[in-house]
């Protein structure tokens, strides 16, 4: 996990640059990063917990 880490920081510091949080990523084991939801889906669904409470 370390390996794949070390892989994957420069991308990491670079996908937080360009993408506001909050969000979710995927980071793969070979360094790719994918953004898995934005900040307008988390809000979305923060919003529908909250109705379902």
């Amino acid at each position: 996990m370390a390996a794949i880490f070390l892989r994957a920081i420069v991308p990491m510091q670079e996908f937080v640059r360009q993408d506001p949080a909050p969000f979710i990523a995927k980071i793969y084991s070979y360094g790719k990063i994918n953004l898995w939801k934005d900040s307008k889906e988390l809000s979305a669904e923060l919003k529908n917990f909250d109705e379902c409470i």
